[in-house]
């Protein structure tokens, strides 16, 4: 399935008692971007709140034209808790309003790498970074207003991942009795073994030590096989969704793959998969992103 666009855009003649924006991400979000541009009152400082489905919160102050008229920045602090409303990033700083549009603006971008939140006047003044940013599950976003609260502009961009991709299994038992009736040797569980992954870039986010995986041969191509998901550090991923399709080259033992990571973002260009001649490792190769994972096996 190719990764669906969604784009949403309001453009607001600064329309005034907006209380609240609702958007939603799409199924399996791959990535967004969401700005919300709002026009700075003359004598208040109102408290906004950006909120995502899972339960994510950012929380920001508006500066006043009153404070921005003596030319001096203002104070303001971006906070981000989770739903138990503990603190997992905060940062303080001067900011100002843009003179021309009387405007401030909240900007969060969210992709495989994590997610960027700042806010400011004329551009970002205040920001923080945060990495594994469950953006596949973040599901809606939702912005609380004060009354009064006048928009200049507010955006949303997102990129759908791959949907989930269930294997002919219908439970884990079945699985099992699948593999002990098996007698091909590249069949079987295996679990992480080790990893070469650079400690910068987007490869850097990748948590392989938790994976556990079956494989078998694909029912609808027997030369085939898939690697199919048990456990792991991805959020949103449920045991028996196909990870990956390994498809034969003219090497043995060698195959080209079809990988789906934890944000579902297909990767089908150089990555393949290498069995070493008794199948009990297998080593997964990313080589545009300079890492390999090795795969013990543990059971048939």
């Amino acid at each position: 399935m190719r990764p669906a666009l969604i784009s949403l855009s309001l453009l607001s003649a600064l329309a005034a008692q907006a209380l609240e924006l609702n958007d939603t991400l799409p199924p399996y979000c791959h990535s967004f971007v969401y700005t919300l541009r709002l026009q700075a009152a003359r004598t208040a400082t109102p408290t906004v709140a950006v909120s995502l489905q899972d339960g994510h919160r950012f929380n920001f102050r508006v500066p006043c034209l009153a404070d921005a008229a003596d030319g001096m920045p203002a104070r303001a602090t971006l906070t981000l808790t989770d739903s138990l409303g503990n603190i997992l990033a905060r940062n303080t700083g001067n900011v100002s309003v843009d003179a021309a549009e009387k405007g401030f603006s909240i900007r969060l971008s969210s992709d495989a790498g994590g997610l960027h939140a700042a806010i400011g006047g004329p551009g970002e003044e205040i920001a923080f970074d945060i990495r594994d940013f469950p953006t596949a599950t973040a599901g809606t976003i939702k912005a609380t207003l004060p009354d009064g609260a006048k928009i200049i502009r507010h955006h949303l961009r997102a990129r759908q991942g791959e949907a989930p991709v269930f294997s002919v299994f219908s439970n884990l038992d079945s699985l099992r009795a699948y593999l002990a009736q098996s007698t091909d040797p590249r069949e079987g569980i295996y679990e992480y073994l080790d990893k070469n992954i650079p400690t910068r870039g987007i490869a850097s986010i990748s948590r392989p030590e938790a994976y556990r995986f079956a494989i078998t041969r694909n029912p609808a191509s027997p030369d085939s096989y898939q690697i199919i998901y048990l456990q792991g550090n991805s959020a949103g991923w449920k045991p028996l969704e196909i990870k990956a399709t390994l498809t034969p080259t003219t090497f043995i033992g060698h195959y080209n793959m079809r990988w789906i990571d934890s944000q579902r973002n297909a990767h089908t260009t150089d990555t393949y998969a290498q069995y070493n001649e008794n199948a009990s490792l297998l080593t997964l190769s990313f080589p545009l992103l300079q890492s390999t994972i090795r795969l013990q096996k543990t059971t048939n």
